[in-house]
């Protein structure tokens, strides 16, 4: 942001509120069609600090069928964003971003998504929706009592069997048809959102879950879509639950023909996945031991290298790739010899596998300077670019905080306003570890799932805080009205909504696998699959996922599978669809098996991408990009491919004399 696009947001927040209909028109007013309203609401913080609610961005919820069959029956609301193109003569047709999962959402995301979505931008709106039973719009579908009642197991993620049978229980109960949660009547909701928010046609991005989506929209409501790109692809034909560890197997694969097609690693690591499968068998009976500690090491010690490397959370760190094949080879080495020098996993095991990024030093080191005055000059230019990120840094935290107290003065009557922030700073202590913050939020969720009164407030204040700190607050809550007192109790229930989002996304996900996919998977078909595998080993990584899945959890859902669900999508619809050669979620040759029914379709396998290659790679989102404005485009084999692999990494203590014949 220059200068005057700060000062434009700091006139925004604290000038006159923004008139949401000057700039998005019949969208802030009910939207365009009656038979799928629209109702503007605050947007889920934080936005980013460019931008401004009903200027920039605006968010709210549209009104759907439950059941796209009978219209007339009950409905859901499906919260949206729309972000508007930073262009002032927009293409017509925007960017609809379909989230992964399922059940996922990602209205909670905003501020990643304008990121990551900024070069769609440039030329059109982009807008996204949690899906049903998805994120923020999952509505009755959350089992809340269920939580309410086991909210310390579900903060600290214990939560077991009879927690999750009693939240079917309640979802069975509730007056939801369960059955109307899954991909076509997800797909069926797309065209009714896209059209009550003014648009005739529009391109679609789908990310993993998202990916399934876009096909199904492809087959079942095409009507509209000018151009798809598929993105760590999910084809609703394979049995996704019955592959699990297949992508992962691929992964690892990818890496034995990169690391052959390399001169220098064939030559320091011959024979890779052979030397890796009689690790992971040594490691599996017992026989490869961590000299130092004594500890046994099973295959899921060797085999976390490749999760770690395509932990999303990592995204920007330098690849951890040239290091693999040596990491494997001191592995194996390790069989041997428990007390073998192994210099490669010592470096990246101590840092969690990752590897720190120092641009500075980085920069310093390849800096070709000779002279006195440039080096001085360097220093200058150094140093002013480190003040320049740390002045953005510390800009972003100061308007978060102001967006903060602008929200707590308008969001809230003054004094429940500043109850809201003398209870955040008296409760800092309640977070020091966990079974703490588990107490403490279990107190909360039952003041809240109570009755929403003074009296259970000042009970709650009097059992958790203690001498001026309780006094004040009690004080506080004294000179409130009752409208304050059900003003702050309306925030507090929207807070703890985010506390309980990782049990939430899990159920919604079961809802949907549950009823559509684990009718095509079974147990057997999981283990026959595994088995038949290059590394078979990997068992011991998801059998216990596929167990908790296929055998514990879906038994207690009805199932519901759909005719054509199995089928290949066939279309003509101009399609980008592309794989990460990390990616251990869905496999990158499922980027070319999606398009298998796709006539104008494309397909690329990227390295050093991980699921959703387009998070990873700026030159692979400029491509999807440059897709989305050109269709017809057609890229080169080679687009976003060529020298993306750093080299390999020759550990110290390979014999460079044989390495050389």
């Amino acid at each position: 942001m220059d200068f005057a696009e700060i000062i434009a947001v700091l006139a925004a927040l604290t000038g006159d509120p923004v008139d949401p209909e000057q700039h998005f028109g019949a969208v802030a007013t009910g939207g365009h069609d009656a038979s799928a309203p629209v109702a503007i609401k605050a947007c889920p913080q934080p936005i980013g600090i460019g931008e401004i609610e009903g200027e920039t961005l605006i968010c709210g919820t549209v009104s759907v069928p439950e059941d796209h069959d009978a219209p007339e029956g009950r409905r859901l609301e499906l919260l949206f964003t729309v972000m508007k193109s930073h262009s002032e003569v927009p293409e017509p047709d925007p960017l609809l971003y379909l989230h992964g999962g399922p059940g996922m959402g990602n209205m909670n995301g905003i501020a990643g998504l304008a990121q990551y979505f900024d070069g769609w931008r440039q030329t059109r709106d982009v807008i996204t929706f949690d899906q049903r039973a998805a994120g923020l719009s999952t509505g009755d579908a959350a089992c809340s009592g269920v939580i309410n009642e086991n909210i310390r197991s579900v903060l600290t993620l214990s939560a077991g069997q009879a927690e999750v049978s009693a939240c079917v229980a309640e979802l069975r109960n509730s007056g939801i048809t369960l059955q109307h949660y899954n991909t076509l009547q997800n797909a069926r909701d797309v065209p009714i959102v896209i059209g009550t928010l003014g648009y005739d046609n529009y391109n679609i991005i789908g990310i993993s879950y998202g990916s399934k989506l876009a096909l199904e929209v492809m087959r079942s409501a095409p009507e509209g879509v000018r151009s798809v790109v598929l993105d760590g692809v999910a084809p609703p034909w394979l049995p996704l639950y019955n592959t699990l560890a297949v992508p992962m197997n691929d992964s690892i694969v990818r890496l034995v023909e990169d690391c052959a097609a390399d001169k220098d690693c064939a030559s320091a690591y011959p024979d890779l996945g052979q030397m890796l499968t009689d690790t992971l068998d040594a490691a599996a009976e017992g026989r490869l031991v961590h000299g130092a500690s004594g500890t046994v090491l099973g295959p899921e010690v060797v085999l976390d290298m490749f999760a770690q490397r395509a932990d999303g959370s990592r995204i920007g760190n330098p690849s951890i790739t040239p290091f693999m094949p040596a990491m494997i080879y001191e592995f194996a080495r390790m069989v041997e010899d428990p007390d073998v020098a192994t210099p490669t996993l010592d470096r990246l095991s101590n840092g969690g596998w990752v590897l720190p990024r120092d641009r500075v030093a980085d920069l310093r080191g390849a800096a070709q300077v000779t002279s006195g005055e440039s080096e001085t000059l360097l220093e200058l230019a150094i140093a002013q670019a480190e003040r320049v990120r740390d002045t953005d840094q510390e800009l972003q935290t100061t308007i978060r905080a102001l967006r903060d107290a602008l929200r707590r003065e308008r969001d809230y009557t003054p004094l429940a306003g500043i109850l809201d922030g003398e209870l955040s700073r008296a409760s800092g202590a309640n977070f020091a570890d966990r079974e703490r913050v588990a107490a403490f939020a279990n107190d909360v969720a039952a003041l809240i799932s109570g009755q929403r009164a003074r009296a259970p407030l000042v009970g709650f204040i009097a059992e958790t805080y203690e001498g001026p700190t309780a006094a004040r607050l009690l004080a506080l809550v004294d000179a409130m009205s009752d409208a304050e007192i059900a003003s702050f109790f309306e925030s507090a229930a929207r807070s703890l909504e985010t506390t309980v989002f990782k049990f939430v996304t899990t159920t919604d996900l079961w809802i949907y696998a549950c009823q559509e996919d684990v009718p095509f998977n079974s147990m057997e078909g999981y283990q026959a699959t595994t088995a038949a595998l290059d590394y078979p080993q990997l068992g011991a990584i998801w059998t216990s996922n596929a167990g908790l899945l296929l055998l514990g959890v879906c038994p207690m859902f009805d199932q519901f599978p759909r005719e054509r669900f199995q089928e290949v999508v066939e279309s003509d619809i101009p399609t980008l669809s592309l794989g990460g050669t990390w990616d251990t979620q869905t496999s990158f040759n499922w980027a070319i098996e999606a398009t298998r029914g796709l006539s104008n379709a494309q397909a690329f396998a990227f390295p050093e991408a991980g699921h959703g290659a387009v998070l990873y790679s700026k030159c692979v989102r400029d491509m999807a990009v440059s897709f989305t404005g050109n269709p017809n485009r057609r890229f080169d084999p080679e687009t976003c491919q060529t020298g993306v692999i750093p080299p390999f990494h020759i550990a110290e203590w390979v014999d460079q004399a044989g390495s050389d014949e």
